[in-house]
């Protein structure tokens, strides 16, 4: 659900930028590189928070992918919010997959072999199909900032489901194990 929610919101930024901020292809370009450089910081901040504690990293991640969706249609038809915003989301989003990975491999150690990677890759890839799809029909709806709500609808409802079953589990990483 939560790749959905950022596909299904991402998907359309360069839209909602060119229609709500009045931004042309140069400032797009530069906005959509700002995101892309904090994904990358992102993905190497959450992989060295993942290894001190798991299911808060998990959990912050995911509120901070639904927070920055939220905060697109609110400060995105600003310049400058929309470069706080993108580098927000993407420093957030960097991190989701590196998050997802070592949860479940950490829930279930047998899922980290070749049939269980292939399996997340699968859902990975289907669940980016199916975000863009839906954004595409609230686009059409009723315009792109609809599409970010709808992204920061499913990123919520993902995150209260995952803590709902990080309650439930038991997954550790060595850090978390030593202090229970």
């Amino acid at each position: 659900m939560t790749i959905t929610a950022q596909f299904s919101a991402y998907t359309f930024v360069a839209p909602f930028l060119q229609q709500r901020t009045g931004a042309g292809p140069t400032l797009i370009s530069t906005l959509l590189l700002v995101f892309a450089a904090a994904d990358i910081l992102g993905n190497f901040a959450t992989a060295a928070a993942l290894t001190k504690a798991l299911r808060p990293t998990v959990l912050g991640v995911l509120a901070a992918l639904a927070l920055s969706q939220l905060l697109m249609p609110v400060l995105g038809p600003w310049t400058p919010g929309s470069f706080i915003v993108l580098a927000i989301w993407g420093l957030t989003y960097g991190g989701v997959p590196v998050a997802l990975q070592t949860w479940l491999f950490h829930s279930d150690p047998e899922a980290a072999n070749e049939n269980g990677s292939g399996m997340f890759v699968a859902t990975f890839q289907s669940s980016i199909a199916v975000g863009s799809l839906l954004g595409a029909v609230m686009v059409d709806a009723s315009g792109t900032r609809t599409a970010m709500y709808a992204g920061a609808a499913l990123a919520t409802a993902a995150l209260a489901l995952t803590a709902f079953v990080a309650q439930r589990t038991g997954a550790q990483t060595p850090a978390d194990a030593e202090g229970a």
